[in-house]
């Protein structure tokens, strides 16, 4: 059982003064952000007030699959239900880490965070990616709390790793700042126990997939300069399954095209299939077996390909 540090319970008890709003975890990897932000939402739901959690971490997703952001919705006897949550909405970002994809994770977050708030949730609380490195990491969590306006922003620290992201709003009034110390007994995952933490989640996620064709005269497509009809290297790619309304149904995973070039066969866990009206290439190739096995941006010719993957 792992101890939740006095530091905690105590920022805990001084958000619980002014428990509306928005929560913004800051921090890198392994640092406890989903643990904070478990601890926060029990003792919100405790008195009465609803919540509603954004699982931005594309790479390591607590809730939904990864590759995605979402949105979870707290019920009230939440200690009960925490093995059960389960995502009320989705929003398909394409790749397992916002690098070269800053500009859908934004808008995934803000997606969700509007969600919860159409569904009434009055504390709402951002769970981040780990990436706070530069050059890309600083101006991710910048751009979203301009974006966001959070109340509360909880920064989770080993050191001094996020000093220049917390420089970049040092100014700013119109939110509570608190610096927490991470736990010493939580773990540092490996990269090789990232993958297989991922490929469970895959395999999860794909338990109960079937096939179904989508003929793509009546879905569009995004982006569309991927050529889709004339190229066959983009088989076993993941994609994001929209309808009329940009909304994300669920992933599924490119496995055929005809021979005709008119129709695709995805693999899926969505059942809804006359509701798909967009597919959002990503680009996390999967086996047979729903395990990574390649990132291939697929609007890219070959020769870019090299450089991203690096």
């Amino acid at each position: 059982m792992q101890i939740i540090p006095n530091q905690w319970h105590q920022t805990v008890s001084k958000i619980l003064e002014t428990p509306k709003g928005i929560v913004f975890l800051l921090g890198g990897m392994d640092t406890g952000k989903t643990t904070f932000a478990l601890l926060l939402a029990a003792e919100v739901t405790k008195r009465g007030i609803k919540v509603g959690i954004i699982d931005a971490d594309v790479g390591q997703s607590t809730f939904g699959p990864p590759t995605t952001i979402s949105f979870v919705e707290v019920p009230p006897r939440y200690e009960e239900a925490i093995g059960k949550l389960k995502p009320s909405s989705l929003y398909f970002v394409g790749n397992n880490s916002p690098r070269c994809y800053l500009l859908p994770t934004v808008v995934g977050v803000k997606k969700m965070v509007d969600k919860a708030r159409f569904a009434g949730c009055e504390l709402i609380i951002v769970d981040t990616t780990g990436l706070i490195v530069p050059p890309m990491g600083p101006p991710l969590k910048y751009h979203k709390i301009q974006l966001l306006r959070p109340r509360h922003i909880v920064s989770l620290e080993r050191g001094n790793e996020l000093k220049t992201i917390c420089q970049s709003f040092s100014g700013y009034k119109y939110f509570k700042f608190y610096r927490l110390q991470v736990p010493s007994q939580i773990k540092t995952l490996s990269r090789e126990e990232r993958v297989k933490i991922r490929n469970k989640a895959y395999r999860a996620y794909f338990q109960e997939a079937k096939s179904f064709e989508v003929d793509l005269k009546r879905v569009s497509l995004y982006p569309s300069s991927a050529n889709l009809l004339t190229r066959d290297d983009l088989l076993d790619l993941l994609v994001g399954i929209e309808d009329a309304q940009g909304d994300t149904l669920g992933l599924a995973k490119l496995s055929n095209l005809s021979p005709d070039r008119e129709r695709v066969e995805l693999i899926s866990p969505f059942k809804g299939t006359g509701r798909v009206a967009s597919l959002v290439l990503g680009c996390i190739r999967l086996n047979s077996n729903y395990e990574e096995i390649e990132k291939m941006p697929p609007w890219r010719v070959a020769k870019e390909v090299e450089s991203f993957k690096k």
